[in-house]
């Protein structure tokens, strides 16, 4: 027993060493995990010239929006290799929540366009000029009717982000990453504007794109820059940014490839051969999927939360005499409040309504108010309502609380709004002023 014991843990071992001095000097060996050879500080020294050559990329390819409008659904071989990887990342996507979706990278803007769908909100970011003025123009021509998300495409520098701090849930690059220079930089901003618990999807080319062909005449003929995603640079330059949790995922083979039922039964039995592992190696190195997640709980990131206070505990007025209310709204949540009109929707306003006592519907309403500016979690924004006094007599409230336009008033989701009692009397002279003077 004690000599059986023995031989099978010798025998393991000696078919591991030579299991792994295989993969050693394979075609794909380990050598193919080091990392890239370009001084990223360099690349990023010519960040303007790559950008000019994006946009040159855009203007001069005219057939390619015919294309790319298409997508995913092409007439050719490209379609079924494309929805594969897109069903991974997908995958990775929470639904139905209103959740808020980045689109890296969105050129023409398909991806953005099957995401709305998808009923997300969606943020389209890309340093062409060109192909965000298609992107938007393709999203006006193919609305959905009645359908309360957005969809907005943000010029980009190459360098910041245009958004606040937790402004997104997800962010998706597909095909985009390996075009940009200065990696370390963007990924640092891909952690900030994403909420605590939020995901980068990355699906990228890895090893041996620079040397297709594509890739070749696509240097030559408008000078863009084409990198190699491999998985340690990646993960360093992740981690630099702030990421903890990084994973790689396991994606299919390539969809040209077929495994005879006998080989997978030797695989569900555990017998492993050289040519199942390369291949499976082979997939993930030459068109890996990065899952990085941002510390915290994604799910306290699916609605706003806010304090709101009120600068006086009741008012005293004639009829219609001018009321002015200072206010104050902190974002004590952890998904930033988006200003300004975000059409349709997907943006955070104040709501006035006054009601009379007892009633539970407002029966003067003095509309909305837009934040001046962005607001992320932790900030506060200060500002004045400033309204008329009911036009009789009678007790009344003045309710004020914020609204995430088309999709939910704050209190729906925890947020106590002001509420100020307001007495209107008749009088022959009046000033507003607090109950208490």
């Amino acid at each position: 027993m004690v000599l059986r014991r023995f031989i099978n843990r010798t025998g393991k071992k000696t078919a591991e060493f030579l299991f792994r001095r295989m993969a050693r000097f394979s075609a794909l060996g380990f050598a193919d995990l080091k990392g890239e050879s370009e001084d990223e500080s360099l690349l990023s020294a010519r960040l303007p010239s790559w950008n000019a050559a994006a946009e040159d990329y855009f203007r001069r390819q005219s057939a390619c929006a015919e294309h790319d409008s298409r997508k995913p659904w092409l007439p050719d071989a490209s379609s079924g290799r494309l929805i594969a990887k897109l069903g991974w990342v997908l995958s990775e996507l929470v639904f139905g929540e209103h959740l808020v979706v980045l689109d890296f990278g969105c050129g023409l803007g398909w991806l953005s366009r099957l995401l709305h769908r998808l009923e997300f909100n969606v943020f389209g970011l890309d340093v062409s000029p060109t192909a965000l003025e298609y992107a938007a123009g393709e999203a006006l021509r193919d609305p959905l009717p009645g359908s309360p998300h957005f969809q907005r495409f943000l010029p980009y520098d190459g360098r910041a982000f245009p958004l606040p701090d937790a402004a997104v849930h997800f962010i998706i690059s597909f095909d985009a990453f390996h075009h940009v220079p200065n990696q370390g930089d963007v990924l640092k901003e891909m952690h900030r504007v994403l909420t605590p618990g939020g995901k980068l999807i990355l699906s990228e080319p890895g090893i041996g794109h620079s040397a297709e062909a594509s890739t070749a005449e696509d240097v030559t003929n408008f000078g863009v820059l084409e990198r190699e995603v491999r998985i340690p640079d990646f993960e360093k330059k992740a981690r630099a940014a702030g990421f903890e949790e990084i994973y790689l995922k396991p994606c299919p083979v390539h969809t040209d490839e077929k495994w005879p039922l006998g080989r997978c039964r030797d695989f569900f039995g555990g017998v492993i051969g050289p040519d199942d592992f390369l291949s499976l190696r082979r997939s993930m190195l030459s068109n890996p999927m990065f899952v990085c997640q941002k510390k915290g709980d994604l799910r306290s990131s699916y609605h706003h939360r806010a304090l709101i206070e009120a600068g006086v505990e009741g008012l005293r007025a004639g009829p219609g005499e001018p009321l002015e209310i200072p206010c104050v709204l902190r974002n004590s949540g952890a998904l930033a409040f988006l200003s300004g009109e975000h059409p349709p929707g997907g943006f955070v306003t104040i709501a006035v309504r006054v009601f009379e006592e007892g009633a539970n519907l407002s029966r003067e309403t003095d509309g909305r108010m837009l934040l001046e500016k962005d607001a992320a979690p932790g900030s506060e924004a200060r500002f004045i309502v400033r309204l008329s006094a009911p036009s009789r007599p009678g007790h009344f409230r003045i309710v004020i609380e914020p609204v995430y336009e088309r999709f939910y008033w704050f209190r729906e989701k925890g947020t106590k709004p002001a509420d100020i009692p307001l007495i209107v009397e008749k009088r022959q002279a009046s000033r507003p002023g607090d109950l208490g003077r």
